[in-house]
């Protein structure tokens, strides 16, 4: 598909970014970082030069590019590219929008991946509640923002509440994603 934009589009076009950032995150999840930094470096690039650094695009990228250094236990990396994320997306997208409270969640697993487990805990915590009250039923970013809540409630020895924010993720993205999905995997990862 990204052979066939360039052939329509040529070289430099928004929707080649939207191509770039696909591959980069797929690569991303299937573990292939060095080749998910390749096509996000150059989605970025292309995407400051024709949308600007305050484009929703440019966040999403931004927000990649946290996952990305999150894989790679880089969280000052991470934790940069999802507070840049959240800056573009709450003035661009308000707030409570899934995708503003998807990069606070993700923020917060950079927050404990560095150490900051209080404070995930309380991002996570928050970004669970917002996205109930606005009544977010995607089991993908749901689950996962339950998981970090869950996992830094563990670091802070409140087990039981930690158990009942990891079953709540497990339960939820093994009934929609099934219990062989990756993010399913890592909620039992998580309990054990």
């Amino acid at each position: 598909a990204l052979d066939m934009r360039y052939a329509v589009l040529g070289e430099r076009h928004p929707d080649i970014v939207n191509g770039l950032h696909g591959l980069g995150l797929l690569h991303v999840e299937m573990d292939e970082l060095g080749a998910a930094q390749a096509y996000l470096d150059e989605a970025m690039v292309m995407s400051l030069e024709l949308l600007g650094s305050d484009h929703t695009r440019t966040a999403s990228i931004h927000h990649t590019v946290g996952l990305l250094r999150l894989r790679q236990e880089d969280a000052a990396g991470a934790e940069a590219a999802f507070r840049r994320a959240i800056e573009i997306r709450e003035d661009q997208l308000g707030p409570t929008h899934r995708n503003t409270l998807n990069a606070r969640a993700n923020l917060a697993a950079a927050l404990l991946l560095g150490g900051d487990a209080e404070a995930a805990a309380q991002l996570a915590g928050d970004a669970v509640a917002a996205q109930r009250s606005i009544g977010l039923a995607d089991a993908a970013l749901h689950g996962a923002a339950l998981r970090t809540w869950g996992m830094a409630l563990t670091e802070l020895g409140r087990l039981i509440e930690a158990e009942e924010a990891l079953l709540q993720a497990y339960n939820l993205q093994s009934a929609e994603l099934g219990p062989e999905h990756p993010h399913t995997q890592r909620d039992v990862e998580a309990l054990i």
